[in-house]
C-alpha cells in the first residue's frame, strides 16, 4: 500500500499536494460541475471549499489506507459540500438531471442497460455521452485512460499495452476491471435519475 501523497498531504507538504492537485483538478472539476447543474459559479466554489477541507482534515486523511482512496474520500467531500450550499440557499437537493428530462431514446437505454447492448442511436446521443462523461470521471484515472483508449480512440490491446509499457495480460485484466467499475457505477448514476429525492 503506498501512502506518500497521505502523508505529504496530511504533513502539509506543498510539493505532494500541488503534485496531486495537478493529477486530479480537471476529472474534480468535472465530478463537481454535473452535480452543480451546470453552474460554473457554484462549482469553483464547491471545489475551493473540498480543497480546504483537504488539507485541514489531517486525521481524517491519515485513516485512509492507500493513496487510491484520497480521491474518491475528495468526491465525499465534495458532495457534503455541494449539500450544505443547496441548504444554505434554501433549496430542497434536487438531482441535476432526472429521468423525465432525458430524450426518449435515452431513457429507454438507461432503462434496458442491465439486459441488453444500448442502441447506437442513444450510445451517440449528447445526453449519454454526458453520463458516460461524468461516469469516466468517478473510475480510477488508469481504469478511465484504459477505457478511453480502448473504447474512445479504439486502440487495440496491443496497442495500449505499448503505450502504457505493460503487458498484454496486465492491459487485459486492467480493461476487465474498468469495465467492471464502469458498470457499477453507471448503474448508479441510472439510480440516482430515477430516485426522484436524489441529488
Amino acid at each position: 500500500m503506498d501512502r506518500t501523497v497521505i502523508e505529504g498531504v496530511a504533513a502539509g507538504d506543498r510539493e505532494v499536494f500541488l503534485s496531486f492537485y495537478n493529477r486530479v483538478s480537471v476529472p474534480f472539476m468535472k465530478f463537481i460541475y454535473f452535480r452543480a447543474g451546470g453552474d460554473t459559479a457554484l462549482a469553483e466554489d464547491v471545489f475551493q471549499e473540498a480543497l480546504t477541507r483537504l488539507v485541514q482534515s489531517r486525521e481524517a486523511v491519515l485513516r485512509l489506507a492507500d493513496d487510491e482512496m484520497l480521491f474518491p474520500w475528495l468526491c465525499g467531500v465534495a458532495r457534503r459540500v455541494l449539500a450544505d450550499r443547496f441548504r444554505e440557499a434554501g433549496a430542497r437537493r434536487r438531482k441535476v438531471i432526472s429521468l423525465d428530462s432525458l430524450d426518449a431514446v435515452v431513457q429507454e437505454a438507461l432503462l434496458q442497460v442491465e439486459s441488453r447492448q444500448v442502441d447506437p442511436d442513444a450510445a451517440a446521443h449528447p445526453q449519454m455521452r454526458l453520463l458516460v462523461g461524468m461516469v469516466l470521471t468517478a473510475l480510477r484515472p488508469e481504469h478511465a485512460e484504459a477505457l478511453k483508449a480502448k473504447y474512445c480512440e479504439g486502440l487495440t490491446v496491443e496497442q495500449i499495452a505499448a503505450r502504457l509499457g505493460d503487458t498484454v495480460k496486465a492491459v487485459e485484466g486492467r480493461l476487465y476491471r474498468a469495465r467492471e467499475s464502469f458498470r457499477e457505477v453507471f448503474l448508479k448514476v441510472r439510480r440516482e435519475i430515477e430516485t426522484p429525492e436524489a441529488c
